[in-house]
């Protein structure tokens, strides 16, 4: 069985790796599994600011456990994961990989929360390296299935980001209309903070 941890689970990472998740009795433990295996991603999550290399030890471990159960979303949550641990080491086409190979297993899941992640994180990830168009194509695939879901926040965050891309194109007007809907949609949901970076656009 999963040895239960009182303590944080990176105060001795080492003993992460000497968990037995894979005994004699899997059947039995196949549920606690699951749960350890998403406490590590969200730990991971936790740390990735603070303690990055804490943060990318734990995601590999959820990523092998993952996979050894094949278990679809929980690998594609490891690799998103990854792939954020990247983006903010500015290992953009490592980052772009991990997040890639998301995509890739959640076209069998078909989990439209997670595919508004990917394709914020691979507009992010082209929009630093100047790839202008297709940080424009992933940011509005985004938009359009948050409009199916009714996410308005991540819409005006996005749409901060479009207009930055139609600004650096030349294009005014479009430009400014993706501040306008942005500026409109920010008031509806009180989100100041893309309020106040919309009217400083």
């Amino acid at each position: 069985m999963i040895k239960k941890k009182t303590k944080n689970p990176t105060d001795d990472i080492s003993e992460l790796t000497e968990i037995k998740l894979f005994e004699n009795e899997v059947g039995k433990q196949f549920v606690n599994t699951k749960i350890y295996i998403e406490k590590l991603i969200c730990d991971s999550l936790a740390l990735e600011i603070s303690n990055i290399t804490e943060s990318e030890k734990l995601s590999n471990l959820a990523l092998s456990y993952s996979e050894k159960i094949d278990d679809k979303l929980l690998i594609t949550k490891s690799l998103s994961q990854l792939g954020r641990i990247n983006l903010i080491k500015s290992n953009f086409q490592i980052a772009l990989d991990f997040f890639y190979k998301a995509l890739d297993y959640n076209k069998i899941l078909n989990n439209q929360q997670i595919y508004v992640s990917l394709y914020n994180n691979i507009g992010v990830i082209y929009l630093n390296q100047s790839d202008l168009w297709k940080a424009l194509e992933f940011l509005i695939k985004s938009i359009d299935i948050c409009k199916t879901l009714g996410d308005k926040f991540t819409i005006c965050r996005q749409l901060t980001n479009i207009a930055a891309i139609h600004t650096e194109t030349c294009n005014y007007p479009k430009a400014i209309e993706s501040l306008q809907e942005s500026l409109k949609i920010s008031n509806e949901i009180n989100d100041l903070y893309t309020y106040a970076a919309s009217i400083l656009n």
